[in-house]
């Protein structure tokens, strides 16, 4: 029954009109710009809003001082990369206000809850000329009068001064972000917090209404980041010490993605043998690196590298003593689920804390899951997360294999069951919908469904299907020939282990009787 019990609730949405309380037209749609209208009062034909603009959402206005926003990079078909548009400035100085009544309606007529000088800029801006109309996202930087970093705990999420305004540009359901955060958050460390938002741009021409988004913590180094000092308490660090070996007190956080010319890329094994298309870029940490300090991170990522892609199976089964593998299991369950390949080509954070070992987290572009690339149709029948870079290599793994069908198992029974993330999506899509309605009239041309309601049917459709099919696929790739298996390694390393012990406890033994 619980197999079935999803399609069932399915089958309700799409003859009924709804499901658990989203509302679906009886007709629906073919464009954002034919909805009901219900929610749009105070919204204009051309997208302007008048002061008596309100939402059950927080409001973020962002006053550019009468300037516009301009493209700092271009892609230089030369190159093969984007790079800096000489003169171009890097930020434009505004102010944003935050309305955030908490249960009340928020209105830009009351005393927004913050407000602040702010420098801002294009964020993973378009590789085209800027086109005034696309939905972009926004790098923020928190400002105070004197020009230095502020930090706001905004919208209740931990206090910083670097934001992200996402406006899930390509997302007809302006869920996939926030979905797969909230059940991120549930299985893996250090997911960043994210909450949902309605946009104005103003400027001398009143307050332009630029749709839904997501208000996003950046990933970075620190206290409710990712905390690669740990906190630990002493006797904790003093064991971490002892047992990295080689690998020493070398601490970083990157990630992989496209070259581009501003940053540093790291010169790392994969890379050049051609394992990956795509190289490490280094977020953390960036001001006052050393040569050096540079040369650890690569040697650190090289020689996990090394012994990954190693076919010699005495070499491979070592892997584990550089990489956290219990992250990498989630991590590679997550986005299989979401159905959310690109990030494994380009997108994945890994980190690592002085004295620890290598790890993976950080779900923080997941607007491609559930079938929504554009470039690229996935099938829910099949699997794909595996042919990623290290997560190929990953499955030659017996042991990997086993954690990976363990805790999947565990998993599918809970967070990720058919019926809570159904209950989850329905949920998330009601509290969203009088700003979807306005968010759809002003970019539902832009969406490649027919209406919200419509997106949001096909990520279930996706998601069962989907679901059905990841255990067979995980316990298929077990069945594989010339499998390695690290658990061996982990054996012979724990023998070492007690033997090391029971060796000194005979010596000090020893040393008392004589």
């Amino acid at each position: 029954m619980e197999k079935i019990l999803p399609f069932l609730l399915l089958l309700g949405a799409a003859f009924s009109g709804c499901s658990n309380g989203i509302y679906v037209p009886p007709e629906e749609p073919p464009s954002g710009a034919e909805v009901s209208g219900r929610f749009r009062e105070h919204l204009n034909d051309d997208f302007t809003v008048d002061l008596g603009f309100e939402s059950h959402l927080p409001i973020v206005v962002v006053d550019t001082q009468g300037e516009s926003f301009e493209l700092t990079r271009y892609w230089n078909s030369e190159s093969g990369y984007a790079v800096p548009i000489p003169g171009a400035k890097l930020y434009m100085a505004s102010v944003i206000s935050v309305y955030d009544a908490g249960a009340a309606l928020n209105k830009i007529t009351d005393t927004p809850a913050y407000q602040t000088d702010a420098h801002i800029r294009l964020s993973l801006e378009p590789l085209a000329p800027f086109d005034p109309v696309e939905k972009v996202d926004y790098q923020i930087n928190l400002r105070d009068q004197g020009g230095n970093d502020k930090k706001l705990a905004l919208l209740g999420m931990k206090s910083r001064s670097e934001w992200i305004l996402r406006g899930n540009s390509s997302d007809g359901s302006l869920i996939r972000n926030y979905l797969a955060r909230e059940v991120s958050k549930q299985v893996m460390h250090n997911t960043p917090d994210l909450r949902f938002c309605e946009l104005l741009i103003k400027s001398t021409g009143g307050y332009e209404y630029r749709g839904v988004y997501t208000l996003c913590e950046t990933v970075g180094e620190g206290e409710g980041l990712l905390d690669l000092d740990g906190n630990l308490p002493p006797f904790r660090k003093k064991l971490e010490r002892v047992f990295a070996g080689s690998q020493g007190s070398v601490s970083y956080i990157t990630w992989r993605s496209p070259y581009n010319s501003e940053s540093i890329f790291l010169n790392t094994y994969a890379m050049n043998e051609g394992f990956a298309d795509n190289g490490f870029e280094l977020i953390y940490p960036f001001k006052e690196l050393s040569r050096n300090d540079l040369e650890k991170i690569e040697e650190n990522i090289s020689q996990a590298e090394q012994v990954l892609y190693s076919d010699i199976p005495v070499v491979y089964v070592n892997y584990p003593k550089y990489i956290d593998v219990d992250f990498f299991v989630d991590y590679f369950i997550i986005n299989e689920y979401f159905m959310n390949y690109r990030i494994g080509y380009s997108g994945v954070y890994i980190y690592k804390s002085p004295y620890g070992k290598i790890r993976v987290g950080v779900l923080n572009d997941n607007l491609s899951s559930f079938d929504n690339d554009k470039n690229l149709s996935a099938d829910p029948g099949r699997t794909m997360f595996a042919e990623t870079p290290w997560f190929i290599r990953f499955i030659r793994d017996k042991a990997f294999l086993q954690k990976l069908e363990s805790r999947y198992s565990l998993l599918k029974r809970g967070v990720l069951s058919d019926v809570n993330m159904i209950s989850l999506v329905d949920g998330i899509a009601e509290f969203l919908e009088p700003a979807a309605e306005r968010d759809w009239y002003r970019w539902g041309e832009n969406y490649s469904s027919g209406s919200f309601s419509a997106e949001l049917i096909k990520i279930k459709y996706m998601m069962v299907r989907h679901n059905a099919v990841i255990g067979d696929a995980i316990r298929r790739m077990g069945w594989e020939e010339n499998l390695m298996d690290s658990s061996y390694s982990n054996l012979r390393s724990s023998l070492y282990f007690f033997g090391f012990v029971a060796l000194f406890v005979l010596c000090v033994r020893i040393g008392r009787y004589h």
